[in-house]
């Protein structure tokens, strides 16, 4: 017996693994004839400041034109470790990203106090909190340690 079940283009297939998806316009169970679902990953990058008004959302856009440009397949999001920031860093959204990049070596250390398993997915950027929100500079300094960091020419 065969039936079939429609995915929306687009839409979230099963998981196989966090950051891992899988993509089919149409599925048909019960058949040996499956296509072959399309495969890719999409990696998941949270960026860390301590109030998400200056630093961190500017790096959320240096790093969105980066991935437009070397058509990198990533989300990224960013928040802060202050409790009055827009967005407040939580296990949730550590768990969630697959990099997370702090301004500051304290700001590793307070999202390790969440979640220490976190520990091999934080790396410090190393950006004073000297900056306003897209800053010339700021976007300079980004752009370089983002390039470095994802190998981009």
């Amino acid at each position: 017996m065969r039936s079939s079940v429609q995915i929306r283009p687009g839409a979230l297939g099963a998981v196989v693994q966090p950051g891992l998806e899988r993509y089919s316009d149409k599925v048909e169970v019960g058949s040996s004839n499956l296509p072959s679902p399309t495969f890719y990953y999409k990696m998941k990058i949270l960026f860390i400041c301590r109030a998400n008004l200056q630093r961190s959302p500017t790096a959320v856009d240096v790093f969105n034109k980066l991935a437009k440009r070397f058509n990198i397949k990533a989300e990224a999001k960013s928040a802060g470790i202050d409790e009055l920031s827009e967005v407040v860093i939580n296990k949730a959204l550590i768990n969630w990203a697959d990099r997370i990049y702090v301004m500051e070596q304290f700001q590793k250390e307070f999202i390790l106090s969440l979640e220490p398993l976190a520990k091999n997915k934080i790396k410090v950027l190393n950006i004073k909190d000297v900056y306003y929100r897209d800053d010339p500079e700021l976007i300079t300094i980004l752009e370089n340690k983002l390039k470095n960091e994802f190998k981009l020419v």
